[in-house]
């Protein structure tokens, strides 16, 4: 789940110098996103293909549209119909609610600590399952208790297996 949110739109957007419709945008993202995740996304499809190309049309095109699932986030920010045929699901990321990924935090932070889920973990760095992500979080609070990984001040109640996909 770890990605730029949009972080040249948000320069521009800091600047003030965004097109007015990228700006209305961007600021209802913001508005909604007011909520104990305080995780600003763009909820309309057509929406986020005009942030998409305004952010594409600058140096380089290597912005790309993700796609996130999730139980929890979905009861507090609702959904958007997606046809499956639209998305390229990477893999399943631990998502802690007010931090960031517990593998981007364990395993790629502490390598040599996490290596056994090294053949756990696909290609794009994720679960390619939900099956052994319990076992990951147990591991994974033995270390944040004792200060070794980034320590949110978990519970085994306070995260979510969260399905990351790629809009094709």
């Amino acid at each position: 789940m770890s990605r730029l949110s949009f972080d040249d739109v948000l320069d521009s957007y800091y600047k003030k110098n965004l097109p007015l419709d990228i700006l209305r945008i961007v600021e209802m993202a913001y508005e909604e996103s007011n909520d104990t995740f305080f995780l600003p996304l763009i909820k309309d499809y057509d929406n986020a293909l005009k942030v998409l190309e305004y952010s594409n049309n600058k140096e380089d095109d290597l912005n790309e549209l993700a796609v996130i699932n999730s139980d929890v986030l979905s009861s507090v920010k609702g959904t958007i119909d997606f046809y499956q045929k639209e998305i390229e699901w990477l893999g399943y990321d631990l998502f802690p609610f007010g931090g960031t990924s517990l593998i981007l935090d364990g395993f790629f932070f502490k390598p040599d600590l996490f290596n056994k889920w090294v053949g756990e973990l696909n290609k794009n760095g994720l679960f390619s399952q939900t099956d052994k992500m319990q076992e990951y979080i147990e591991e994974y609070l033995v270390y944040a208790k004792d200060n070794i990984v980034e320590n949110y001040n978990l519970t085994e109640l306070n995260f979510d297996a969260v399905r990351v996909g790629r809009v094709k």
